[in-house]
């Protein structure tokens, strides 16, 4: 078994950066948004091997780790794209010993991840084997997020890092998240990291004039315990979809179903442009083509950025598109209405004269 680790050539980071302004606020850095990386695939056995790997990672602010492996045929001595999909695809999904979780949703009034460090990763490792049982005692890296301590000290923003005994697919490990989060009732688990290309970020953060709130050693610890075989149902089949159009007024809603397209963008087989393009395609049928589409449209570009794979040439692009898009389709919508409205008008016509 192997780590795909992907390095920035320019010099972008590959982790968040804090400083004070001029009125001593503190200022978040996102990570850089790197095109070109070069790429190590560093060989790992088992869970000592990973978490040495992950210790080393620590301290390399320009590289990170992805689920994937390099595609066959994909020359690693060269600069890669980080990309899955299409015909330049550079990375692939392979089964994986190693669990990546996310943890960002946890908070709570009592704990506090500075001053108590030690109760808070307790806490956060009891709320997972709550809803994933198969975790109890499982050995685990546990690192403290970029921004973890530093704005809210009850907030519980963790990586966790697992070897399991048997190796899984992205594919496979979506199941099981979806699962995990049913169980727990939130989003417990960040699904976005089941993808070959997933930026895993794992190198401390940067301070300046900002005290970190966990310096050195503080900042990752290791969990002994066992190696893990994790429990996935298959899921039952999809039901029949069935097209349900409503009209509404400006502003629209939202549904599941525009929330599974969101969250099925990526660098896998859906890409981003696809699932933006259902996204609204399932606004417009629910909401009417009098529905103002600027807030799905803020989001659908938010979650884009979010995967920190696509530059700020592409953001803008596909904004474009949103817009060009969202005309086409509220104007086919009202297209379609309106031959329905003029269908029923024709029928009430024609039963009208019968009646008479």
């Amino acid at each position: 078994m192997s780590l795909t680790i992907l390095r920035s050539v320019s010099g972008k980071l590959a982790t968040k950066r804090f400083y004070r302004d001029a009125n001593g606020v503190i200022i978040q850095v996102n990570y850089g948004l790197e095109k070109w990386w070069q790429t190590e695939v560093a060989r790992i056995t088992d869970f000592a091997a990973m978490a040495a790997q992950l210790d080393c990672l620590l301290d390399d602010p320009l590289a990170l780790p992805v689920r994937g492996a390099p595609k066959a045929g994909v020359d690693i001595t060269q600069l890669i794209v980080r990309r899955s999909n299409g015909s330049d695809a550079t990375i692939e999904d392979v089964p994986q010993h190693f669990l990546h979780l996310d943890l960002d949703c946890i908070e709570e009034p009592h704990l506090d991840v500075v001053s108590r460090p030690e109760e808070a990763r307790q806490y956060a490792l009891d709320l997972i084997a709550s809803a994933a049982p198969e975790l109890r005692g499982a050995a685990c890296w546990m690192s403290w997020s970029s921004s973890a301590g530093v704005y809210d000290r009850t907030r519980v923003k963790l990586h966790c890092w697992y070897w399991a005994a048997e190796p899984y697919t992205c594919a496979r490990l979506k199941v099981w998240g979806e699962q995990v989060n049913a169980r727990a009732g939130f989003m417990l688990v960040d699904l976005k990291l089941f993808q070959p290309v997933q930026a895993n970020y794992v190198a401390r953060p940067l301070f300046e004039d900002v005290d970190d709130p966990f310096p050195g050693a503080a900042r990752a610890v290791v969990v002994e315990g066992y190696m893990p075989t994790l429990v996935i149902e298959d899921p039952p089949p999809p039901p029949p979809r069935h097209r349900v159009k409503s009209v509404g007024g400006r502003g629209g809603s939202s549904s599941a179903s525009i929330e599974a397209a969101i969250a099925s963008m990526g660098e896998d087989a859906d890409g981003f442009h696809g699932p933006w393009l259902r996204a609204m395609s399932i606004f417009y049928a629910q909401n009417g083509p009098d529905a103002d589409p600027r807030p799905l449209i803020l989001r659908l570009v938010r979650a884009i950025k979010n995967h920190g794979t696509r530059d700020a040439t592409y953001l803008t692009n596909e904004l474009r598109g949103m817009i060009r898009r969202a005309r086409v389709l509220a104007a086919k919508e009202r297209t379609a209405r309106d031959a329905v409205d003029n269908l029923r008008a024709a029928l009430s016509r024609r039963s009208n004269t019968k009646e008479n």
